[in-house]
Order: C-alpha cells, then sequence, then structure tokens
C-alpha cells in the first residue's frame, strides 16, 4: 500500500487519530509518503514564476511563507523525533503559526534537500517509546512525529496551490 501525507490529512480531518494511524505503518512507508510530499513541493516550486511566489494568500501569506513554514516545522518534528527516539524529553517544540523566512525559490529547494536526508535517516526510528504533545493532533511517538511531517506538507501544499490558483 503506498501511503501519502494527503491521504492520511484526511483520514485526519475526518476524525482519526494520528498516532494511531502512524502505529499501523512502517517506518518505511512513513518515510516514503515523506519523501513523495518533499517531491510534490520541489515539482510545484519548480514549476512557478515570480509572480506566483509573491501573491498572497487571505490571511496575508505567500508561498514561500507557506512553505517555509512547512519546512521549518519539518526541522522542528524531527528533532523532536529524534529526542524521543533516545527517550528524552524534547528540549524545545514546534513553531506554530509562523510563516517561513526563506525568500526565494533556491532557498526553498535546498531546505528540501536537506529535509530529503532529514527523513532518510528517520527510517532507523522505531515505533513506540515516549511521547511529546502536537497542539492539533494530540501525543506522538518518534514515528509519529515524522509522519505528521507528511500530514502537514500536504496541508501546506494545498495552500500554496490555492496562492498560485487565485486570480493575478
Amino acid at each position: 500500500m503506498v501511503v501519502s501525507g494527503a491521504a492520511i490529512l484526511e483520514r485526519v480531518k475526518a476524525g482519526e487519530d494520528l498516532q494511531a494511524i502512524a502505529n499501523g505503518l512502517s517506518s518505511e512507508e512513513i518515510v516514503v509518503a515523506v519523501l513523495a510530499g518533499k517531491s510534490a513541493i520541489r515539482y510545484g516550486l519548480a514549476a512557478l514564476d515570480d509572480a506566483a511566489l509573491a501573491r498572497r494568500d487571505i490571511g496575508g501569506w505567500t508561498i514561500p511563507d507557506a512553505i517555509g513554514h512547512a519546512l521549518r516545522a519539518d526541522a522542528d518534528a524531527h528533532r523532536i523525533a529524534r529526542s524521543l527516539a533516545l527517550a528524552r524529553v524534547p528540549e524545545q517544540g514546534i513553531a506554530y503559526d509562523e510563516p517561513g523566512t526563506l525568500d526565494t525559490k533556491a532557498e526553498l529547494l535546498e531546505a528540501i534537500g536537506r529535509a530529503e536526508v532529514r527523513a532518510a535517516e528517520a527510517r532507523v526510528l522505531a515505533a513506540g517509546g515516549p511521547k511529546h504533545a502536537h497542539r492539533d493532533v494530540g501525543e506522538l511517538d518518534a514515528r509519529g512525529w515524522v509522519l505528521f511531517i507528511a500530514v502537514h506538507d500536504a496541508l501546506h501544499l494545498h495552500q500554496a496551490a490555492a496562492i498560485a490558483r487565485a486570480p493575478r
């Protein structure tokens, strides 16, 4: 079965528990979902011109704001997952509701590359272990936090697509 962040996002929106979903998936399935999301973001960015990157949604966010936010959350979630995998309490949480700080397509693409490396390294994270709460989806273990990345990327990929499609 191929797992996607977008499909899991829909399940979570329908009321399913993200940690329960993560418990039913292998580490490989979770990492493949994260990497597929990164590929979708990379391909989407490649097709955009400067005018699309500068466009804003109703909340005032640009595509670099949305994707940069998702990439920062990716780094935060990986840091939390690594701490939990070592049975440590994360020293800091995830940044909520803050736009990204990367402004150019090149900066975003470089950050995607770093995120892909982090995802590949996450294949070794074991199931179970301590949990750390996410404000919106509850208690997650290390693998739950990695799956969160795929879901969160899907959410912001939808946001970026809506900004790109908005009338000029």
